[in-house]
């Protein structure tokens, strides 16, 4: 069989589960990612024979079963970087990278970097390491050298989150901590002051279980989905205030959050006490993003 054979049995397999344009994209990425196939490749030599042997039509029977394909090739791409997963982890999403872009930009000023030198960065509820990561690789001078840690309650995921940091060289930390019961961590950051607090946590109730998508549902870790219904602005809450007592003047705090809940999460950073708060929308115009200055 040629690749374009395959190509041509993947998306008509895949059709049956996913809409056509989707189907497409999928083998499309599958060819990429495990075989070094693009799509131009298939044009050119599309007589080009290939012998992957049965991974492929296990890959696209996976597919068809609605395992994520970052399960599959064993990867997610985030802001340019390439971060292994796994199912101890959230696949990073295009919604963080606008986060982790935003960030990346208010720190690009050259006027308010100037003279201020390194900078210290917690990134809660690290998972991949995906937000510490980029930010330590992306941040320009004078940020280069500063102090990112990462912390996590998943000891599994802090080590998907260190292999990935040093595969792609960032200057990161990565410890256990339990942030609702600190008394439960590697790391002591009750004694620590940041210019940068940001967090993606776990911010679905418990409730939303049944419209969440099966293959999010399945293979996503649920310990960085959900949150009690009682209480599901619980890391909000807490996050907040240790931000405010351990942020230093002018240090900024930022979320990315459930997009049902802006204005309920704009107060919670606000009864921290910060009083410079901007809620902000994603691509698809949907409330996720929410930055506070000290």
């Amino acid at each position: 069989m040629t690749q374009k054979d395959y190509y041509i049995y993947g998306k008509q397999q895949l059709s049956k589960y996913y809409e056509v344009r989707e189907a497409e994209a999928l083998c499309l990425r599958l060819l990429e990612d495990k075989y070094g196939i693009k799509k131009e490749d298939l044009i050119i030599g599309s007589d080009k024979k290939m012998n992957p042997g049965r991974g492929f039509f296990l890959a696209i029977d996976k597919l068809c079963r609605y395992i994520p394909i970052q399960h599959i090739t064993g990867f997610q791409e985030f802001m340019g970087y390439r971060f292994q997963v796994s199912k101890s982890t959230l696949i990073p999403r295009p919604e963080t990278e606008e986060l982790v872009s935003l960030i990346v930009d208010h720190n690009s000023n050259k006027s308010q970097n100037q003279g201020k030198g390194k900078i210290s960065i917690l990134d809660i509820g690290t998972g991949t390491g995906a937000i510490a990561t980029s930010l330590a690789l992306l941040l320009p001078n004078p940020c280069k050298g500063s102090t990112v840690i990462g912390v996590d309650i998943s000891k599994r995921a802090l080590k998907i989150a260190r292999e990935n940091a040093r595969r792609l060289n960032a200057d990161v930390a990565f410890a256990y901590c339990d942030f609702l019961d600190r008394r439960k961590s590697e790391i002591c950051i009750d004694t620590m002051q940041w210019d940068i607090i940001v967090s993606n946590p776990p911010y679905i109730p418990e409730r939303d279980k049944a419209i969440i998508p099966s293959n999010v549902l399945r293979h996503d870790p649920d310990l960085a989905l959900f949150v009690s219904d009682d209480n599901p602005l619980v890391f909000y809450t807490e996050i907040s205030r240790y931000a405010y007592s351990h942020l230093r003047p002018g240090g900024r705090l930022y979320f990315e959050i459930n997009e049902n809940f802006g204005s309920e999460t704009m107060k919670e950073v606000s009864n921290a006490g910060f009083s410079e708060i901007h809620l902000l929308k994603d691509m698809s115009g949907k409330d996720r993003i929410i930055w506070s200055q000290k």
